[in-house]
């Protein structure tokens, strides 16, 4: 398990803007990850994304299992500290439930492609073992 001071070791990504709190498993066989965020009232984007029914914005889901891919890049050595990478196209999203203060996001992501300064991963979102979002997830890095 990695506890997010091992995260932030890996990352550049800080506060609030950090959206993975624990990596559970790193499987390099398949290549998977799995981690997960806690959504608590206190994250920053509550104080006006409906505030009279908080739901986190849909795109930093999206935003939490792109930033898992990358630990996973990191962690596996595939990228080395300081290599910059950005994050290219979002495909097939698609957002099936709502994530609530409370909720602890679920973070899956697996490896689909990997060359040289391109890859493609495959994440999925859930809370309580339901689909909350799920895409296709590609990034770049210049080297």
């Amino acid at each position: 398990m990695i506890e997010i001071d091992g995260i932030k070791k890996l990352i550049p990504h800080r506060e609030p803007f950090l959206l993975v709190d624990r990596v559970l498993s790193i499987n390099n066989d398949i290549p998977l990850i799995l981690a997960e965020k806690n959504i608590d009232t206190s994250l920053d984007f509550f104080k006006g994304h409906f505030p009279e029914r908080p739901i986190m914005p849909g795109v930093l889901v999206l935003e939490a299992l792109a930033q898992t891919g990358v630990v996973y890049l990191f962690y596996s050595k595939i990228l080395k500290k300081g290599d910059p990478f950005f994050f290219t196209t979002i495909e097939k999203a698609k957002f099936k439930r709502a994530v609530i203060p409370g909720d602890c996001l679920s973070l899956e992501v697996k490896m689909l492609k990997s060359r040289s300064n391109f890859f493609k991963m495959s994440g999925v979102a859930t809370v309580n073992k339901e689909v909350a979002a799920e895409a296709i997830i590609s990034a770049f890095v210049t080297r």
